[in-house]
């Protein structure tokens, strides 16, 4: 049963599910967006205690049925591996709670298909945490396709890279299949990437054609005098894509890539102008065209759209980043909770568990043409 009395984000109490990086990330973004984190939930009762210390919680616990029975925690965060999420959220909806679930939704489409019913029949506040559309010129991009300014929209190029799995000696829970899920590299950065270009055309993908690749079919977990595990991590993974609409699409995805820190290129071609866009360096947007001279947008509200100015923290002396973007998630997010405003509605602020659901989607077809070599059919989900 939800709480009443929730007037404003001040109001809001919070629950963040697994306290490793990123979920000291979704703490400090509750902090920042000026609400309260009243439960920190961890593995074990001292891991969780020593989390509390760290992020700020009023409280901590390694039983997540006591974040379920407590009245007054109105949204969780859940920040664990993959295979909790399914499971995690479905008990969260059914305790009246509002739900921001990382990435990806589930590990399976009919996990997800079911999470996105089950979130629909709740009636309440969910969100999946695809962070990167919060990025202020992001949100830039997304308008100027929307309102025309480049045309009709005819091909897109889009990488993310990293270099966290490019020897045969690194190691994380994501290469087990069991807990991550089939592709490290699509369920880790992969959805990322697909929800983002699918965000920025206004369009969904679909048909793919992929080719996975496996860098290290044999790793050492742990270190070099560790046994050898036979591994399928599916590390790389090279997309083309088709969207609703007649776009045309190249997407990378790397976490063998040498040298990257979480590199994000989205590059749009219109029949007017090409807009292109490039992290870590994000407080810049590129905008090309023929006959006049190129453009650079700089993140000054000043300047940009009323969308994008939406998503803008600070002033324009001050460059945001990867922080900035949970924070702008998390604030929208609990906006919608103090206005009592469902996910069901249109043009919703902030990722619901349906875009979860998509990219989900986009991932099984993938799958299904690593497999087959061939283009494979995107199959979406009536909800």
């Amino acid at each position: 049963m939800r709480r009443t009395g929730v007037r404003n984000v001040a109001d809001v109490r919070a629950a963040v599910v697994g306290p490793g990086t990123i979920g000291r990330i979704h703490a400090e973004a509750i902090r920042r967006a000026g609400a309260r984190v009243r439960v920190v939930v961890g593995r074990t009762d001292a891991g969780a205690k020593a989390a509390r210390d760290q992020i700020g919680a009023e409280t901590a616990t390694a039983d997540f049925s006591l974040v379920l029975a407590d009245p007054e925690i109105d949204v969780v965060h859940i920040c664990t591996p993959n295979v909790f999420h399914y499971p995690m959220a479905l008990q969260a909806l059914a305790a009246g709670k509002h739900v921001l679930l990382e990435k990806p939704l589930a590990i399976t489409e009919t996990e997800a298909l079911e999470l996105t019913r089950t979130a629909v029949a709740a009636g309440g506040v969910h969100a999946v945490c695809f962070n990167m559309r919060f990025h202020p010129l992001i949100q830039e991009l997304r308008e100027r396709v929307r309102r025309g300014d480049l045309g009709e929209i005819v091909a897109v190029r889009a990488s993310v890279l990293e270099d966290g799995l490019l020897e045969a000696t690194d190691w994380n829970w994501r290469l087990d299949p069991s807990i991550g899920g089939p592709s490290v590299a699509l369920s880790t950065i992969g959805c990322h990437l697909i929800d983002l270009v699918a965000f920025v055309v206004g369009n969904v993908i679909t048909e793919v054609c992929a080719d996975l690749r496996t860098v290290h079919p044999r790793r050492r977990a742990g270190g070099p005098d560790r046994l050898e595990t036979k591994v399928d991590g599916q590390e790389i993974a090279h997309l083309l894509v088709r969207f609703r609409g007649g776009c045309r699409g190249i997407l990378g995805i790397s976490q063998a890539s040498a040298g990257r820190r979480y590199d994000y290129a989205v590059e749009v071609d219109g029949s007017r102008q090409a807009a292109a866009w490039h992290a870590p360096d994000g407080n810049e947007l590129w905008v090309g065209s023929r006959h006049v001279p190129n453009q650079i947008v700089l993140r000054d509200p000043a300047l940009l759209t009323d969308r994008a100015r939406g998503y803008v923290g600070y002033g324009a002396a001050f460059p945001e980043g990867f922080a900035e973007t949970f924070k702008q998630l998390v604030a929208h997010m609990y906006e919608a909770i103090v206005a009592g405003n469902p996910s069901d509605q249109a043009d919703v602020a902030y990722p619901t568990f349906h875009d979860g659901l998509a990219a989900v989607s986009v991932h099984g077809a993938v799958l299904r043409s690593g497999k087959t070599g061939r283009w494979e059919a995107v199959e979406y989900h009536s909800v």
